[in-house]
């Protein structure tokens, strides 16, 4: 006499609707994996492009805090010593924090080179497309193992520096003895614009340059 099997194989239909089911979980772990990468990819780009806006108007505040400590007028306009490019009068500028290599030996501010005592200056400060022919992009260089981002003035970015999505400008407004500085960061995330705006005002608060 023959046995009969109770054990039944898949039928092809089922085979298909399994497959089908977990196609759709596979498809759902992954997306969400995904999203989650591009979620923390944006999280880090906003929030190097805080700091970056940060970092300009920092930038700012120092070279107006260095004409305060040389008895220089805060604003940098008739100043004897040429410290950066540009005075502070209204309009969009590009700023840059130096490497230490690029900053190279510090020479006293009274020095009678103005281009020495520029040289020692930690920032560079010139108008947006002006006689430098820089733009408004960052470029990222390391320098002895740290990262900076730097604008590409005539002669002082490396040859190994590479452009970074991140570009910035200031603005200034300039009332008296009041300035209003927008530091403003924009860059491309997955094909979007994004931009970040920082505002704060500086003030001449010593009121003479001494």
């Amino acid at each position: 006499m023959k046995k009969i099997s109770t054990h039944s194989g898949f039928t092809l239909l089922e085979l298909v609707i399994s497959f089908g089911v977990m196609s759709i979980v596979i498809f759902g772990v992954v997306s969400t994996f995904m999203t989650s990468i591009r979620a923390n990819a944006s999280q880090i780009d906003q929030f190097i492009a805080y700091s970056l806006a940060q970092e300009g108007l920092e930038g700012v505040r120092n070279i107006r805090d260095t004409y305060f400590r040389q008895a220089l007028n805060w604003n940098g306009v008739d100043n004897a010593l040429d410290l950066v490019d540009a005075p502070f009068l209204p309009g969009t500028y590009l700023i840059s924090r130096k490497t230490p290599s690029q900053i190279g030996t510090v020479v006293p501010f009274n020095a009678s080179s103005h281009e020495g005592v520029k040289k020692a200056m930690p920032w560079r400060f010139d108008v947006l497309g002006g006689a430098s022919g820089a733009s408004a992009v960052l470029y990222r260089v390391t320098d002895n193992g740290v990262t900076y981002y730097m604008n590409q003035f005539s002669g002082d970015v490396p040859t190994a520096a590479v452009a970074s999505p991140f570009s910035r400008v200031v603005k200034l407004s300039v009332d008296g003895d009041r300035m209003t500085v927008i530091a403003t960061v924009t860059w491309k995330s997955f094909g979007s614009d994004k931009k970040i705006d920082l505002v704060t005002e500086f003030t001449n608060w010593k009121q003479r340059p001494y």
